[in-house]
């Protein structure tokens, strides 16, 4: 298999799902001649990362985190710093299952959507072109971001193009905080994309491998934002078979055994944007 062309074979999860088969999520990452593209900075869209994985495995297991119901507001989904899209990609081919379950049994569709975003045209370009290869339905999205350009006062986020843009019930992100300042970013700009009642996960590297990840819980603390920590992801999970697929899937994203053991574990950011008390 070309080192480019991924295919993710991701075991579905809920209690309603029952025996369904695992979601397959195909994808196309950075050419095998870029041979510094986990190096240089402005290429690290290009690969996936083994966050990524964890995030996608996560969201199969708890479908309903993406799948709004009567208890959860509908609306847009966005994954912030998408890169190659997987957690994305999967998040809306969950959505189009439900959809088209729905369409089959004669009831009205929800209309929502993901919206893939990153800084690098590139990337957003790949994003485009992953998309088609997933046979996604149209509606979903890719809008460039910046995270410098979004402003904390403002209850919109904005594209790179400076457009205004409704804010997003639920966020998505893996392997976003890699330097110091960016705990502050990602954080400011879940706050200015996420409504009031939302939800955001970022799922990354522990606080031993990635900088920022430690002050990320306070940055958001400050914007009024509720977080949960959870760490120790893979060192919890338990040793069954949907732990082999997501070893599987991690070494294939990336992610190398040490001399003993993985060379590093993962933590989780559950964020809650409280709604406003009215009066």
């Amino acid at each position: 298999m070309s080192l480019n062309h991924l295919t993710f074979s991701i075991p579905s999860g809920g209690e309603d799902d029952g025996d369904s088969p695992p979601l397959t999520i195909r994808l196309h990452q950075a050419s095998d001649y870029d041979a510094d593209q986990g190096e240089n900075e402005t290429n690290t869209g290009f690969v996936i990362w083994p966050a990524a994985v964890m995030l996608a495995h996560y969201l199969t297991a708890n479908p309903i985190i993406v799948l709004s119901d009567d208890t959860r507001p509908y609306g847009d989904i966005m994954e912030l710093g998408a890169g190659c899209g997987l957690a994305g990609l999967t998040a809306a081919t969950l959505l189009d299952k439900r959809n088209l379950h729905e369409k089959k049994n004669k009831r009205t569709a929800n209309e929502d959507r993901v919206i893939f975003t990153d800084y690098n045209p590139a990337c957003l370009e790949n994003l485009r072109r992953n998309i088609l290869l997933n046979d996604l339905d149209s509606s979903h999205e890719v809008l460039g971001l910046n995270w410098f350009d979004q402003l904390p006062s403002d209850k919109a986020w904005v594209d790179v193009n400076g457009a205004s843009h409704a804010q997003c019930r639920l966020i998505l992100g893996a392997d976003l905080i890699v330097c110091t300042n960016d705990a502050d970013l990602v954080a400011a700009t879940i706050d200015c994309a996420l409504i009031e009642g939302g939800l955001a996960i970022i799922l990354g590297a522990d606080r031993y491998t990635r900088f920022g990840v430690s002050s990320f819980p306070e940055a958001c603390r400050s914007r009024g934002l509720k977080v949960k920590v959870d760490e120790d992801i893979l060192e919890l999970r338990a040793d069954d078979v949907s732990k082999q697929a997501l070893m599987d899937a991690l070494e294939l994203g990336g992610y190398h055994r040490g001399v003993s053991s993985f060379g590093y574990d993962f933590t989780m950011f559950t964020i809650n944007k409280p709604i406003t008390a009215l009066g």
